[in-house]
């Protein structure tokens, strides 16, 4: 089932509803969001950059939790 939604007001709703359905393996169902390519690729960089921030943050607080 592919689902467009007109609206954004209730999107959260209706993705964690199928979400619930999708963790009960027996259904079968899957909820994957499209985005559209622009979206996708500054998700990417964005993404990316947050993990080497988390990366250099642990790395930084391992150095100052050995003193």
């Amino acid at each position: 089932m592919l689902v467009r939604l007109v609206s954004l007001l209730d999107r959260e709703l209706i993705l964690n509803s199928w979400r619930k359905l999708a963790a009960d393996k027996k259904r079968g169902f899957a909820v994957h969001e499209h985005l559209p390519k622009p979206v996708q690729q500054a998700r990417s960089r964005l993404m990316q950059d947050r993990d080497n921030e988390i990366t250099k943050a642990k790395a930084e607080n391992k150095e100052l939790t050995v003193y």
